[in-house]
C-alpha cells in the first residue's frame, strides 16, 4: 500500500476517533473570544518608561527626593502608580502619612499593602488628622496590625474623650506588642499613669522572648527587684555570660525560679552546651500556659526536639508530657502537638480513649484538608482500638460528604458487586477569568521587566490580578534584552478579532 493511501486512512481513523471522543465527552462550553484592545492596558510611552527606569534606579540608591520628583512629573497613570508603590512599600523610605495613605487608597490589589499599612501606622503620629479621622483610619480592615498602630489608636481614643478604652488598649499593646523605640517613648509619655508595675514586668518578659535585651534593660527602673533579678538572669543565660552566670540564676527569688522564660533559656543553654539530658528535664518543667501566647509555639518547638531522645530511652510518658502540655489553640505547631500526643497515647501508652480525645480536638480546630483527614483517620484508629465505631464524646466533626452536582439530588441506587465511583467531567466555565494582560498591575510587572528593575521584581513575590494569583519571577527573563522583547510583545494590544491571548 503506497504512502499517500496510508496517510489518507490514518486521517480518516483520526477523524473518527475525534468524533467518538466528542460524543462521549458531551457538549463543551466554548470560552468567549479574548478581551478587545480597548480592555488591555496600553503600553506607556518611551519617555515614561525612561522615567520609570530612572525612578527605580534612584530608589535602589535611596535617593527618595528624585523618586518623588519623577513620580510627581509622570503623565502616565501607570508609571505614577508604580513609582508611588515603590516609595510607599519600601521600609527604608521616609515616612509621610499622607503619601502612604494615598497609595493605600489608589493601589487596590497591588502587592505590599501589608507593608504600606504598617508604615502608615508608624507615620500617623505626625499626621494632621483629627482624632476622629485617626480612629476611622486605624479601625479599617479589622483594626491596627502593629503595636504602633494600637498605641496610636489609644492616643486618638483618649483625645476623643474615650479614656477608659484608651487606657485598656494602651496597656494591652504595652504588654504584648513589639514597638519602635519612638513609639515606646511616646507610650511612656502619654500613658505613664495608666501603666502599672505588672505591665512593665510583662513587657520586659515579652522583650526578652523576642531577644530585645537592650529595650528590656531600659525598663529596669520601672519593675520590682524580683522581676529585675529574673530579667538579669535571663539575659545572662541568653548571652552565655562567662562570669557570674550561676550567681545570677541563684539571685532569682524562689517565686520566679519556675518562670517559663527562665526555664526556656536554661534548656536552650544546656542543649547548646552538649547537655541534652539535663536540657530535656529542664524543658519538661516549663508550663506553656504561664507564658505569653506568642511564645508558646517556640516552647513547643524546643520541647519537640527532645521527644526522639525520650522515645529511644523508653520514657514514653515523658515524651507525651513534652508535647501534650502545649497551650496552643491553632496553627502548625498546634496540629503537630495534638497529633503527636494522640499517636503516643495510642501506640505507646495504650490509652486509646485519651488518643481519641486528642484526635477529636485536632479535627475540631483545623481547617486544611490534609490536617483534617489525618485527624479523622487516626480518630477512627483510636475508636477501633476502643472496640467501637461511635464518635468520641464532645466531638462535632463529621467526615466531609463527597457529593457532586450530579449525584447530590439523585435517588439512592442499590449497590452492585461491580459498583464503581464516577465523578462528573469538569467543564470550562462559561465566564472564564479575564487574561492577566487585561489588568494594569500585571502590565506594570512587564513594564518593570522592560526597564530592568530586577531587584524590585525579586522583592515582589506575587501580584493579584483576577480571582487567581499570578506568580511571576524575574528568573524567567534570562537577560535584559530578552525582557525588553517580552515587554514589547506582551504589552502591545492585539489586533481586533485576534485569538491570541497573553499570559505570564
Amino acid at each position: 500500500m503506497d504512502r499517500s493511501k496510508l496517510i489518507r486512512i490514518g486521517a480518516v481513523v483520526a477523524a473518527v476517533g475525534v468524533i467518538a471522543v466528542a460524543g462521549v465527552m458531551g457538549p463543551r462550553v466554548v470560552a468567549p473570544a479574548p478581551a478587545s484592545a480597548q480592555e488591555i492596558a496600553p503600553m506607556p510611552s518611551a519617555a515614561e518608561r525612561m522615567r520609570l527606569r530612572d525612578g527605580m534606579a534612584a530608589a535602589e540608591n535611596r535617593d527618595w527626593g528624585t523618586v518623588a520628583s519623577l513620580r510627581d512629573s509622570a503623565t502616565d497613570p501607570l508609571i505614577r502608580h508604580m513609582l508611588q508603590w515603590r516609595w510607599a512599600a519600601a521600609p527604608e523610605a521616609p515616612l509621610y502619612f499622607n503619601d502612604i495613605k494615598q497609595a493605600l487608597d489608589e493601589l487596590q490589589g497591588w502587592p505590599g499593602r501589608t507593608s504600606m499599612r504598617q508604615r502608615a501606622e508608624q507615620a500617623i503620629f505626625e499626621s494632621t488628622l483629627s482624632p476622629a479621622d485617626r480612629i476611622a483610619f486605624l479601625r479599617q480592615d479589622n483594626g491596627p496590625i502593629t503595636g504602633d498602630g494600637r498605641i496610636a489608636l489609644a492616643i486618638a481614643l483618649r483625645d476623643a474623650g474615650q479614656r477608659s478604652e484608651a487606657n485598656e488598649m494602651a496597656r494591652a499593646a504595652w504588654r504584648d506588642d513589639a514597638l519602635t523605640t519612638a513609639t515606646e517613648d511616646r507610650a511612656l509619655q502619654e500613658f505613664s499613669s495608666a501603666l502599672t508595675q505588672d505591665d512593665h514586668a510583662a513587657r520586659v518578659a515579652g522583650l526578652l522572648w523576642r531577644d530585645q535585651r537592650t529595650a528590656a534593660q531600659r525598663l529596669y527602673s520601672r519593675i520590682s527587684p524580683a522581676d529585675r533579678a529574673l530579667a538579669q538572669a535571663r539575659i545572662a543565660v541568653q548571652t552565655r555570660q562567662r562570669r557570674g552566670l550561676q550567681a545570677a540564676i541563684d539571685a532569682v527569688p524562689a517565686s520566679r525560679q519556675d518562670d517559663p522564660g527562665l526555664l526556656f533559656d536554661r534548656a536552650q543553654y544546656r542543649r547548646r552546651t552538649d547537655q541534652p539530658v539535663d536540657a530535656m528535664q529542664m524543658a519538661a518543667r516549663i508550663d506553656p500556659r504561664a507564658a505569653p501566647l506568642a511564645a508558646r509555639s517556640d516552647i513547643f518547638k524546643e520541647r519537640r526536639l527532645y521527644v526522639p531522645r525520650a522515645m529511644r530511652a523508653g520514657n514514653y510518658q515523658l515524651a507525651y508530657q513534652l508535647v501534650s502540655n502545649h497551650g496552643l489553640t491553632s496553627g502548625e505547631s498546634f496540629a503537630d502537638a495534638e497529633w503527636l500526643s494522640g499517636w503516643i497515647s495510642l501506640r505507646y501508652l495504650s490509652n486509646p480513649q485519651r488518643a481519641a480525645e486528642h484526635f477529636s480536638h485536632l479535627a475540631d480546630n483545623v481547617s486544611s484538608p490534609v490536617s483534617l483527614s489525618r485527624a479523622l483517620y487516626w480518630r477512627a484508629e483510636a475508636q477501633r482500638a476502643l472496640g467501637n465505631n461511635a464518635s468520641p464524646s464532645g466531638s462535632s466533626t463529621k467526615p466531609p460528604a463527597l457529593t457532586s452536582p450530579i449525584t447530590a439530588n439523585s435517588p439512592p441506587r442499590a449497590a452492585t458487586a461491580r459498583q464503581s465511583c464516577r465523578f462528573p467531567r469538569p467543564r470550562k466555565s462559561a465566564t472564564p477569568h479575564a487574561p492577566a494582560s487585561t489588568t494594569a498591575n500585571s502590565c506594570a510587572l512587564r513594564v518593570m521587566a522592560g526597564v530592568g528593575a530586577s531587584a524590585t521584581l525579586s522583592r515582589s513575590r506575587s501580584i493579584s490580578t483576577t480571582p487567581s494569583t499570578i506568580r511571576w519571577k524575574w528568573s524567567c527573563c534570562r537577560s535584559w534584552r530578552a525582557s525588553r522583547a517580552i515587554t514589547a510583545r506582551r504589552c502591545a494590544a492585539p489586533k481586533q478579532g485576534s485569538s491570541a491571548t497573553s499570559s505570564l
